[in-house]
């Protein structure tokens, strides 16, 4: 049986070869809080969740897990930082987002997930302070795996 841990990492195995695909930097992280050295114009921060077993909602056996990822833009043609292209542009945070939740959504990460991943909400596009040039948009999703357990 998998554990959160092994979920993760397979995660973020597949979306650093669907980025790499796309033409796309391929920097993915497990992180808590932002990483200093990320590079490229796109890079995915996932961000574990807490996990819950609780009977009603995951069923017995059930490991029920929340997800945010964070996407990091970086606009490098936009000197000013005030152009719509920024956001919507077809190279803007908006346009990857759309397709990185298109990608996730029903995604069992073969077959480690007895709940596919289910987009529970999205997020605002923010800029980051100190950071010129970078926004962030957070999604959250969530996902359930089966557990070992006997009755004891």
């Amino acid at each position: 049986m998998p554990n959160t841990g092994d979920i993760l990492m397979e995660l973020r195995d597949r979306l650093a070869e669907w980025m790499a695909e796309r033409g796309y930097s391929g920097n993915v992280y497990i992180a808590e809080a932002p990483i200093d050295d990320m590079v490229g114009q796109y890079a995915i921060q996932i961000v574990p969740g807490p996990d819950t077993a609780a009977h009603p909602n995951s069923g017995v056996g059930l490991i029920r897990t929340n997800i945010d990822l964070v996407v990091w833009w970086r606009g490098m043609i936009d000197p000013v930082m005030r152009g719509t292209y920024r956001i919507a542009g077809e190279d803007g945070i908006q346009q990857f987002v759309d397709v990185l939740r298109e990608w996730m959504v029903q995604r069992t990460l073969g077959g480690l997930l007895a709940v596919p991943m289910t987009f529970r909400n999205g997020g605002t596009v923010q800029a980051v302070a100190d950071l010129e040039g970078w926004l962030t948009l957070k999604d959250t999703y969530e996902f359930a795996y089966e557990m070992d357990w006997e009755v004891k």
